[in-house]
């Protein structure tokens, strides 16, 4: 199934003010536009958390997709490197466990100055029929060499889209 916008599909949007900065390389919310965005610096690998419940209304045979929702100020800036780290919960499960799945991608900003940009997941893997909640942690890789961003970029948000069950 194409998990592009439509009837069979649904969103989840998790706002860069919902998120939490760890106590240690937190991200830091700045005001950006008319609203704000969580803001990841040059080479210290800031991250946020987040945790989610699954949608009801999810069709977890089909891999949803995390989509990271972003922008860098510049000119074509360069490419910036993510880390997202997900772990899918039911009830009974260790909520202390490692990451079921670390994932990275690089991707280029925008040729506009702090135009979004909207890096896809697509292999978090699917939730099982128990699973209720999702925790992640989202890391710029901004240290490592795959990171050319020499400034600081802003998180938006993130979005999770999935299939809807039938008849939904």
């Amino acid at each position: 199934m194409n998990l592009k916008p439509d009837s069979r599909t649904g969103e989840i949007w998790i706002d860069a003010n919902t998120v939490k900065a760890p106590a240690v390389k937190g991200a830091t919310w700045v005001a950006h536009g008319i609203t704000g965005a969580m803001q990841f610096s040059d080479n210290t690998d800031d991250t946020i958390i987040a945790r989610h419940n699954v949608p009801f209304v999810m069709n977890r045979s089909i891999t949803p997709i995390f989509t990271v929702c972003w922008s860098a100020a510049g000119i074509s800036p360069g490419n910036c490197e993510w880390q997202l780290e997900i772990d899918w919960l039911e009830p009974n499960d260790d909520t202390t466990r490692v990451t079921e799945r670390i994932l990275t991608k690089v991707a280029a900003a925008s040729a506009i100055s702090n135009g979004m940009i909207m890096t896809d997941f697509s292999e978090i893997g699917k939730p099982d029929e128990d699973d209720c909640c999702f925790h992640i942690r989202l890391k710029r890789l901004a240290a490592g060499a795959l990171d050319t961003i020499a400034n600081t970029v802003e998180l938006l948000g993130i979005r999770l889209t999935f299939a809807k069950k039938e008849g939904m």
